[in-house]
């Protein structure tokens, strides 16, 4: 899972669990008597997948879509909590940037798939690449003004940063298509299992819960699960994890893994759970844990512009050019809790500059310029 390169969904079945027909042994045939509500297509979640869901559901002819989501906001998940950059390949965005990037899909695959050291699915790397221009004029079409930024893993500007630095401006951009066209959104709607047939090969919907009492809701035409990943559940990430477990949670607290769990108990295939990006340098093992919440200092995105990361004693301790995972990954094991990134003034103004959201970032987590010193800024993470 990578917070930073999340796939939109343009098709339904990009979306929808795929498995082997259910063993009868898993299937869940408590039916209701009644179902309290019938559409076509459901959609479990409202960040930007499930709402890309259900929007484009909408805009492709589906009649009746109902968009659940547990949260009393659309805005309480990890899109609406992330920087807002999304990669992609041959967009409105680039071209009006003078960028010229169309017809290099496959260009763009294999950078995503180097960086990711080849362990990424590479069916779903490419339907990214191929669809992702779609996903992003979307939303230029609807208002959202995007800057193709250069990062490392690309030849060319793919990196994509929108005008107000969070992924909450797509959230509310998705959000009021989904209400004008006629998405039936129910907020505070958990859903809490799928409801197969007796032969277990078919989901006929879902069980939820609305305001105290359940909720029974038919699909007749498929369903959508976009209910994000399992890192604001502190079990999962010491389950899954290994490398990060007892430091904080690094996601939404609403992002507890419980799509997952619905799909596995019904027999479908999880992957790449053992995964997960992460943005921490100096990750801080809470003393509490009983309360394993908070936010993760960024820093080490600096290393784009030219600063070093150092330790405690101000030492270099790794390769500057490891990207964000291996260097938490290092400061996890090392029980590592403050760090430091050493920047020439030049390197930290075209940094506020080019990546304004970290700024804002250090400014929430209170982390504080502590030195100014010839001509060098030293920026401390304070766990």
């Amino acid at each position: 899972m990578n917070m930073n390169r999340r796939m939109f969904f343009k098709s339904m079945g990009a979306a929808t669990v795929a498995a082997a027909p259910i063993s009868s042994a898993l299937a869940n045939v408590v039916s209701p008597k009644k179902w309290d509500q019938t559409c076509e297509v459901p959609v479990i979640g409202a960040g930007a997948a499930g709402l890309f869901a259900a929007v484009s559901a909408k805009e492709s002819g589906v009649k009746s879509v109902v968009l659940l989501e547990k949260a009393a906001s659309p805005f309480l998940n990890s899109t609406s909590l992330s920087a807002g950059s999304v990669n992609a390949t041959g967009t409105k965005a680039q071209f009006a940037a003078g960028v010229e990037d169309r017809g290099n899909a496959a260009e763009f695959a294999k950078e995503v798939e180097k960086t990711g050291k080849g362990l990424a699915d590479p069916q779903l790397v490419k339907l990214f690449a191929e669809n992702s221009a779609m996903a992003l004029d979307w939303l230029t079409d609807h208002g959202v003004v995007f800057t193709p930024q250069p990062n490392s893993a690309f030849r060319l500007k793919r990196m994509h940063g929108c005008d107000k630095h969070t992924g909450a401006q797509y959230v509310d951009v998705l959000f009021q298509n989904a209400k004008k066209i006629g998405v039936d959104i129910k907020l505070n709607t958990k859903v809490v299992e799928l409801i197969t047939n007796t032969e277990a090969n078919e989901v006929l919907g879902v069980k939820a819960e609305s305001n105290g009492k359940p909720l029974y809701v038919r699909a007749t035409k498929g369903f959508v699960i976009a209910t994000g990943g399992f890192c604001g559940d502190v079990n999962m990430i010491d389950k899954f994890i290994l490398d990060f477990r007892g430091a904080l949670t690094f996601a939404s607290a609403n992002s507890e893994g419980q799509g997952l769990k619905m799909a596995e108990k019904i027999g479908a295939a999880s992957t790449h759970m053992n995964f997960a990006a992460v943005y921490g340098y100096g990750v801080p093992m809470s003393k509490d844990k009983n309360n394993r919440k908070g936010w993760i200092f960024r820093g080490h995105v600096m290393n784009l512009y030219g600063s070093i990361t150092l330790n405690k004693e101000g030492r270099r301790f790794i390769n500057d050019d490891q990207n964000s995972t291996k260097v938490a990954q290092f400061l996890a094991s090392h029980q590592e809790r403050t760090v430091y990134q050493l920047a020439t003034e030049a390197q930290l103004l075209d940094f506020m500059q080019n990546d304004p959201i970290q700024v804002i970032s250090w400014d929430r987590t209170k982390f504080n310029q502590e030195k100014e010193e010839g001509g060098h800024f030293i920026i401390r993470s304070t766990p």
